[in-house]
């Protein structure tokens, strides 16, 4: 049997079932929301995410969970200047 048959009969690989996401924060501002979400890939790192009204602004892969954080909290305390407020639940603090 040679090996082309062996690819052509191979099952199909599973499909991949993505991890959900972590909340990290949320804030708003006149109506208007941004979230903070953390993402695990495994052995290639964390992805900390910001959503602004649900939508994809900016997104950004760090090494450790910790290096993601701390991004987080900078934005935070960013967005905090320009006077949005955490909402409350809206991750940690």
């Amino acid at each position: 049997m040679s090996n082309d048959a062996l690819l052509r009969n191979a099952p199909p690989p599973s499909q991949r079932k993505p991890r959900p996401p972590e909340r990290v924060r949320s804030m708003r501002k006149n109506g208007k929301q941004v979230d903070a979400e953390l993402r695990g890939h495994g052995e290639w790192g964390w992805e900390c995410q910001f959503l602004h009204d649900g939508e994809l602004a900016y997104g950004r892969r760090w090494v450790t969970r910790a290096d993601a954080l701390v991004e987080t909290e900078e934005k935070r305390q960013e967005l905090e200047g320009e006077g949005w407020r955490q909402v409350e639940g809206g991750g940690v603090g």
